[in-house]
């Protein structure tokens, strides 16, 4: 992605999102041969980047954002809009759409680490890093690592020479081409693991080129100048492997820039698999193992990732899966540790992702024909609220808030949440705010503002806010009915709930043909 480009989008995106007359509108993002769909494909670098950008945003903006990739640009697009997925490849006139599945991994005809390989690691001081080198000489033997990193990283060459091995500490940046070509020209490389990375998040409101610029440089400058220079000067690597993360292709919020430089380390591995070069983008889940860029985790952050159905790996866990993958022969993989009683839960109350629909062998849901059949539960937010008091309704909007904020939080109840409490001094920040107006706007069935926690500061605030909304005319029955409190949704600890687990496991994203529209289909 060109240095003076990397803004451009989200110059054009967040005014979009922001404007109050596109509110219940979508906006559609075209791009041309950025996604891989096959194995033959050669994908537009440039606009792999964009795709990830876009995930992230679709993720804090649910509904708003469409991305369709296209290899024809006069395809007319209305019939990949009909399919209600939020991201669609056009081949061919086909429409097709991602989605995870889990990888047979068959043994490679040769090992990729021997003794006698040399293994260049970029980022060599952080945490994965470290892990990385110390398990390719003590399960594979490797005796000689070249260690680049902008910081020395001589006590980790210390602990590797006392295990047998022979470490030579390169103090310089990926991005200089001066270090790498005297690096590349002055070792005889044979595999090159690019570990290098650092975080700047910020949510589309808020990003800059500042942010894009901080992230995209390490980790998407570092690995196309790896590529170019060992293409010229190692030919004949035996492994090119880039530590990418899973936050590429689900999109987390506030992680756009993260997200963009790993969609192109992905989407680098498959151009370089294309043209039969040595590849592999490893799409990494959360280690248990604290780095850098995930030692400022808090519990709601790792509960939210536990209620998505996401766990963290051990290093013992995340490395078997790294030595899987490398005997896969696949270009992109995600090692990730999933909890699938969790992502079936999300299949049926709709939260789910489409990627992973697959994966949680959704369930098929059955709808009585008339609505007046319909069992309260299965009646909307503003139709159960219409049955009671205006007083009762109140009060049932102001629970429904507390819980999903107790919910966001973490909370196992809501007994800790006060209502008229502010959001900056109960521990609010700019991740669990898109949450939360993204869990309203599934409760509620409306498009509540981006600024929600901000515009309207505590839970009472929001709940008198999202009254005005569902009843602006007050066509609220005033003749008392019995109460039927809405479905807050509410879980009480996600990590109580887990009831089924996957450890080990290797995924595979692919373009499905026969996915798309078929959710709309079981309906």
């Amino acid at each position: 992605m060109a240095a003076q480009r990397r803004g451009s989008v989200n110059v054009f995106v967040h005014p979009w999102l922001a404007e109050e007359r596109f509110a219940d509108s979508r906006l559609v993002l075209l791009t041309r041969n950025a996604v891989v769909t096959s194995p033959e494909d050669t994908p537009d670098l440039e606009h792999a980047a964009i795709w990830g950008l876009i995930r992230s945003a679709q993720s804090e903006h649910p509904d708003r954002l469409v991305l369709i990739d296209t290899d024809d640009p006069t395809h007319d697009l209305r019939g990949a809009l009909t399919t209600g997925e939020p991201q669609v490849a056009i081949r061919q006139g086909q429409f097709l759409v991602p989605r995870l599945a889990r990888t047979t991994v068959t043994p490679a005809d040769a090992p990729v680490f021997r003794p006698d390989s040399t293994v260049l690691i970029t980022g060599a001081t952080g945490t994965l890093a470290g892990l990385l080198a110390h398990h390719l000489v003590t399960h594979h033997h490797v005796q000689n690592l070249v260690l680049l990193s902008r910081r020395p990283a001589h006590t980790l060459a210390t602990t590797l020479n006392e295990l047998g091995a022979h470490t030579t500490v390169v103090t310089g940046d990926v991005t200089d081409p001066d270090t790498l070509t005297h690096t590349l020209t002055h070792h005889p490389i044979t595999a090159v693991i690019h570990t290098a990375a650092t975080l700047h998040d910020a949510t589309l409101d808020t990003l800059t080129t500042h942010h894009l610029d901080t992230v995209l440089k390490p980790k998407l400058d570092g690995a196309l100048l790896l590529h170019e220079l060992t293409t010229q000067h190692t030919p004949h690597l035996d492994a090119f492997i880039l530590f990418s993360s899973a936050a590429a292709t689900f999109g987390g919020p506030g992680q756009a820039a993260y997200a963009a430089a790993n969609t192109f380390l992905d989407t680098l591995a498959h151009h370089r698999h294309t043209h039969g070069q040595p590849a592999l983008s490893l799409g990494w889940g959360l280690w248990e193992d604290r780095s850098t860029m995930t030692g400022n985790l808090t519990h709601t952050d790792l509960h939210r990732m536990t209620r998505h159905g996401v766990g963290a790996m051990s290093s013992d866990e995340a490395l078997r899966l790294l030595d899987a993958a490398c005997a896969a022969g696949e270009p992109h993989l995600l090692p990730i540790r999933l909890y699938v009683g969790a992502l079936r839960r999300r299949a049926d109350d709709d939260s789910l992702p489409a990627l992973l629909r697959g994966l949680a062998q959704r369930r098929v849901r059955r709808h009585t024909a008339e609505v007046g059949m319909r069992r309260p539960a299965e009646l909307s937010l503003a139709e159960r609220l219409a049955r009671v008091s205006g007083e009762q309704r109140a009060q049932a909007l102001e629970d429904l808030v507390v819980a999903q904020v107790a919910a966001v939080l973490g909370h196992a109840s809501t007994a800790a949440i006060e209502p008229d409490r502010a959001f900056k001094d109960i521990g609010f920040d700019s991740l669990t705010a898109v949450e939360l107006r993204n869990r309203l706007n599934t409760a509620t069935g409306l498009r509540l503002p981006a600024t929600l926690v901000f515009d309207q500061p505590t839970p009472q605030a929001i709940a008198r806010f999202v009254e005005r909304k569902l009843f602006p005319q007050e066509t609220a029955q005033t003749t008392p009915a019995p109460a039927v409190a809405p479905d807050s949704g509410h879980e009480t600890d996600a990590i109580d709930a887990i009831d089924e687990m996957d450890v080990d496991l290797l995924i595979n994203l692919a373009f499905d043909g026969d996915s798309a529209g078929s959710d709309a289909e079981r309906e």
